[in-house]
């Protein structure tokens, strides 16, 4: 996000920094791609981000099944997922305020974030981890915290490492969700 006032997050949002996923594999993310809706190609365009899409490569999954890899779609529409009316500055900026109060909605994006879930890896996001990974999306690399003030010990630590389970926990946890899948078609994975 940048704002109106670069160091006052109740300032004017002015812009989103649509930061794309990666299909290069990371040991915190799962790889994936998004396909943006832009308005575009007729006279008077403004050329900006209508919503997007993600779809995503879980690892675990296609390891598991290395002859049949899947790419899964983790939301049709990024409005319709965090109940957003459009994408300009000021819906997601309140997206961020709903977020701090909201620890159901926070952890939905903390998932879509990493693109993992507590069955692949995710662990707990302590207060300090919540208010990190918040601040981060409220400001800019310029601003240096300063657009956290409400968000408590907001820029001294690093957004938490992911857990990484040993060989046998990792193999656990596949037979686990194999199980789950044969056993209901409601699996979070």
């Amino acid at each position: 996000m940048t704002y109106k006032d670069m160091n006052d997050h109740t300032s004017t949002p002015t812009s989103v920094i649509f930061s794309a996923p990666s299909v290069t594999t990371y040991p915190d993310h799962q790889p994936a791609y998004r396909i943006y809706t832009i308005d575009g190609n007729y006279p008077g365009s403004t050329y900006s981000v209508i919503d997007y899409e993600v779809w995503f490569f879980n690892l675990t999954l296609n390891n598991a099944n290395p002859n049949n890899p899947v790419w899964q779609q983790m939301y049709p529409s990024i409005l319709k997922e965090y109940g957003m009316n459009s994408a300009i500055p000021s819906e997601w900026s309140n997206l961020i305020d709903r977020m701090i109060k909201d620890n159901t909605l926070f952890e939905k994006y903390r998932t879509f974030h990493y693109r993992r879930n507590q069955y692949d890896g995710l662990g707990h996001c302590s207060q300090t981890c919540k208010n990190n990974l918040l601040c981060t999306l409220r400001q800019f690399h310029h601003s240096q915290g300063k657009l956290c003030p409400d968000l408590q010990n907001n820029s001294t630590q690093k957004e938490p490492l992911m857990y990484s389970p040993s060989r046998l926990e990792f193999r656990r946890k596949v037979y686990e969700y194999r199980m789950k899948k044969r056993d209901s078609e409601n699996c979070p994975l």
